[in-house]
């Protein structure tokens, strides 16, 4: 739908309040999705329960919702799904048409040049962590054999909660940690982001939220967009893999001429 389209069809007339709320968030179309509810309240001098208000009144679940439509527009239209002409589609033409949409949009948003600076910190590092777990984790075992090919060993991480913190407390300052993340995963391991981040160890998200893209801590982030489906993603993911396999394989042959690709 979008949050202009939302906000033009919003109940009745917006207060004086919600009008301040709006206005900043149109003023500002790449900082808004970063906003806290907080944040927002204090720019627009309103409380934050009004915050939280404005958003359900505008047809949102809550606040966090808003910035997630907010992230998604500011990265571009919404990619649709449009039905053919005729008699019903099937489910493999529907989902091969999501497919082929979103592939179509990834590099609007991965830059090769992320992607290339992502693995030249993975070459440079002491080593290599690849942490995913649930539905990603089949996207951290592909990479690790792929780059074990290259002859680069790596550790795959599939715990989660307690035991993922004490396999991070062996990563060092100067090994590199590639997260594959799906979903809503983030909040799982944004406390061990942080650590690693303080203590200089070089962090890689490969992810499928947008948002995460426009408020980075790590110091890559590979956010590829979904399509209206909501689901059909590992493709695209594992595009992202192929890509950063092929960026080594480019990098290997530069420092030494005889690497074939």
């Amino acid at each position: 739908m979008g949050f202009r389209e939302a906000l033009s069809n919003a109940p009745g007339n917006l207060t004086s309040s919600e009008l301040r709320i709006s206005e900043v968030l149109l003023g500002d179309r790449r900082g808004a999705p970063l906003f806290t509810a907080a944040q927002l309240a204090e720019r627009a001098n309103v409380h934050e329960s009004t915050v939280v208000r404005f958003a359900q009144k505008l047809g949102y679940a809550g606040y966090l919702a808003l910035r997630l439509e907010l992230a998604s527009d500011s990265l571009g239209p919404t990619l649709k799904i449009e039905k053919q002409p005729g008699s019903e589609e099937s489910s493999l033409n529907r989902v091969l048409r999501g497919q082929i949409e979103v592939l179509e949009k990834v590099s609007e948003h991965v830059p090769q040049s992320t992607i290339d600076g992502a693995m030249k910190a993975l070459l440079g590092a002491d080593r290599v962590f690849l942490a995913a777990n649930g539905l990603a984790g089949p996207l951290a075992d592909f990479f690790a054999r792929k780059i074990a090919l290259l002859g680069i060993p790596s550790t795959v991480i599939h715990q989660t909660g307690t035991e993922l913190g004490h396999q991070l407390a062996t990563v060092g300052t100067r090994d590199i940690v590639l997260f594959f993340l799906l979903s809503t995963e983030y909040e799982s391991i944004s406390a061990f982001e942080g650590v690693l981040l303080e203590q200089g160890t070089t962090v890689v998200f490969v992810t499928d939220q947008p948002i995460l893209a426009l408020q980075p801590k790590a110091q890559y982030v590979l956010a590829v967009p979904r399509s209206e489906l909501k689901h059909g993603v590992f493709v695209v993911l594992a595009t992202i893999c192929y890509a950063m396999d092929y960026s080594l394989m480019q990098q290997l042959a530069a420092a030494d001429p005889e690497v074939e690709d």
